[in-house]
């Protein structure tokens, strides 16, 4: 499911701005994604360098994954 969950999470940062509040990404957990699978997806994608996390409950896109 954490695979589904990172394209979920890759295509909710798609249609945001370059900083948005975390509460953006709340459908994804609305349409059934585990919270806890998408908090891990966070955190990886900002171990590849794909977002930053902010303080505020925001982050910042810093490129789209290949």
């Amino acid at each position: 499911m954490i695979g589904n969950t990172r394209t979920a999470v890759i295509d909710r940062l798609r249609d945001l701005p370059g900083v948005v509040s975390l509460y953006e990404l709340a459908p994804i957990v609305y349409a059934g994604h585990d919270q806890h699978d998408v908090v891990a997806c966070l955190f990886r994608l900002q171990d590849e360098g794909v977002i930053e996390l902010l303080p505020g409950n925001r982050l910042r896109r810093l490129r789209f994954p290949a």
